[in-house]
């Protein structure tokens, strides 16, 4: 289960890089970086949660990566819809049109993240690592 933190930290990383641009604003560059730490491991472990399931249903390769792919998205989504709950109320910038680009380089950075570790996924959700798997857990 180490596979979704790894893709996590990456992405992390990679979201991080995407957002140099708000450097201009240095301000929203670190408040965008503490939200993207905060709700991304949010967001981690929803993935992380999705992860197992498609362990547990003994999901192919390649139906798992396309699900994981799509449960970025949920995932950063509902992030995204708790951030603006919590800090509407403060700041009302978020609604600010300039600022989808932060949900949208979330996504990217997870889909990447996710594309990097492609051949750990489909190494993990073959039959051999599925029996491996149980094995260690029924013993």
């Amino acid at each position: 289960m180490k596979i979704p933190f790894i893709i996590y930290a990456q992405a992390l990383g990679i979201y991080m890089v995407l957002s140099l641009p708000a450097l201009f604003e240095p301000a929203i560059y670190l408040i965008s970086a503490t939200y993207a730490f905060c709700t991304g491991f949010v967001a981690m472990i929803a993935f992380a949660a999705v992860f197992l399931v498609l362990h547990l249903i003994k999901a192919s390769a390649g139906i798992a990566t396309a699900v994981l792919f799509l449960s970025i998205v949920i995932a950063v989504m509902m992030a995204y819809a708790v951030l603006l709950r919590i800090e509407m109320p403060r700041r009302s910038f978020w609604y600010v049109d300039e600022f989808t680009f932060f949900p949208v380089a979330a996504i990217v950075s997870g889909w990447v993240a996710t594309g990097i570790n492609y051949r750990k996924i489909a190494a993990h959700f073959s039959p051999a690592a599925i029996e491996e798997f149980e094995t260690i857990f029924s013993s």
